[in-house]
């Protein structure tokens, strides 16, 4: 998992424009593996692209991307996007996470998978990316439609969103979570005991 601090959203994830998205709160929901460790993401009143970002630079490779996000029922944001930037091109996948149904998809494939925590869903997207021509990034887009892209839109500053458990790997499909804090981490061998 090259994603830095995958479960601590208000470190290295920086918002698109503070003028746009609330900062982070931490640790406000249970998170699958049962801590209350997933953090909120809600925009503010404004009609803009309202967005979670980190930088990362990618080689020549196919790449898959999850997250596992929190439908708040209370106060929804139903749909959100994976979107993604090589340096030259952009992918991004569209969720609609009222229905745990996977949207609108540009240049990519995309899943999303219900979890044995109620509401939550871990997201993915794959697509071969190109050696970095920039800086490229991932981020999470709290978008208004089913838009596989970052949506400018108008939001009334009430939608909230738990996220947590940040990935991004090389490879065709989402392997098990690894967390990572100032480094990525590498997979070790999975053991599985079965009686």
């Amino acid at each position: 998992n090259v994603l830095l601090q995958s479960q601590t959203l208000a470190t290295t994830w920086t918002v698109s424009n503070a003028l746009d998205m609330n900062a982070v709160v931490e640790d406000q929901y249970v998170a699958p593996d049962g801590t209350t460790t997933m953090d909120l993401l809600q925009p503010k009143a404004t009609t803009a692209v309202h967005s979670l970002d980190q930088a990362f630079t990618f080689t020549a490779a196919i790449y898959t991307c999850s997250f596992y996000l929190r439908y708040v029922s209370a106060t929804p944001q139903r749909w959100v996007a994976l979107v993604l930037n090589d340096g030259t091109t952009t992918w991004a996948a569209s969720f609609d996470l009222l229905n745990g149904a996977a949207g609108a998809v540009s240049n990519c494939t995309s899943t999303i998978t219900a979890t044995g925590t109620t509401n939550v869903y871990r997201v993915t997207m794959t697509k071969s990316a190109a050696a970095a021509a920039a800086a490229g990034t991932v981020k999470i887009s709290l978008n208004s439609t089913d838009t596989a892209t970052l949506e400018s839109s108008a939001r009334a500053g009430t939608e909230t969103l738990g996220a947590w458990g940040g990935q991004l790997e090389v490879g065709a499909f989402a392997s098990t979570y690894q967390p990572t804090t100032t480094v990525g981490v590498a997979r070790n061998a999975d053991v599985l005991t079965y009686p």
